[in-house]
């Protein structure tokens, strides 16, 4: 179980806070606007108002002992910036920060966070919706790297009852299988081997390129 102490309470952060808090995690959500943390009290077990541009008030909260703070203010980059500023003088171990633009982008790589955890839901969101609309096997898509993606495939018909060496996507189409889940029994195979067989209740997790991944979602 991780602290998180997530920084705004907009869709983002608010829809953040809940899926952590459904892990089990320990989530100390906080907002500015005192009207928006009375209407999530009932909600979170630990909301609080607090300037998020001030050292002070972060570190009062306890921002030193959390093991990841997420900043979900993207469209307010000065109060972004400054949050993510204080963040990594405290010593936070992790920052997360939502990012509305390429040069706010800019600014918290210069303050030393690293591109991974520089988010952009929306764009995010609209290449997975993108991969799934428009690919008739793949159902969901996580965008990694520039150009990489991993992809939920529902094998098609043309793998069922065949081995992973025998299709040997690695080669015939540049991707590679990191794991398979059998939805019928609800378990994981996470290093599959080339022997395993796919079946029509699988589904594969896919790394590779984007074009890639698309040839292979367009397979009957």
């Amino acid at each position: 179980m991780a602290s998180v102490l997530v920084l705004g309470l907009g869709r983002f952060g608010v829809n953040l806070a809940r899926e952590l808090a459904a892990l089990d995690h320990q989530v100390l959500a906080v907002d500015s606007d005192i009207a928006i943390v009375n209407h999530f009290k009932e909600e979170f077990a630990d909301v609080v108002q607090a300037d998020i541009k001030d050292m002070e008030a972060l570190a009062s909260l306890g921002a030193r002992d959390v093991d990841v703070a997420v900043v979900a203010v993207g469209s307010r980059m000065d109060a972004s910036i400054l949050a993510c500023l204080h963040l990594k003088e405290l010593g936070v171990p992790r920052v997360i920060a939502k990012v509305s633009s390429a040069d706010h982008k800019k600014i918290l790589e210069a303050l030393g966070l690293d591109e991974r955890d520089l988010v952009y839901p929306e764009r995010d969101m609209a290449n997975r919706l993108a991969h799934t609309l428009t690919t008739r096997n793949i159902m969901d898509s996580l965008p990694l790297e520039e150009g990489y993606s991993i992809v939920t495939l529902a094998p098609p018909a043309s793998f069922i009852g065949k081995t992973l060496k025998l299709l040997d996507l690695r080669r015939r189409h540049n991707v590679q299988v990191v794991a398979i889940k059998d939805t019928l029994i609800g378990t994981w195979n996470p290093v599959p081997s080339p022997d395993a067989l796919i079946k029509d209740s699988d589904q594969l997790l896919i790394l590779g390129q984007e074009e890639d991944l698309d040839t292979l979602g367009g397979i009957k």
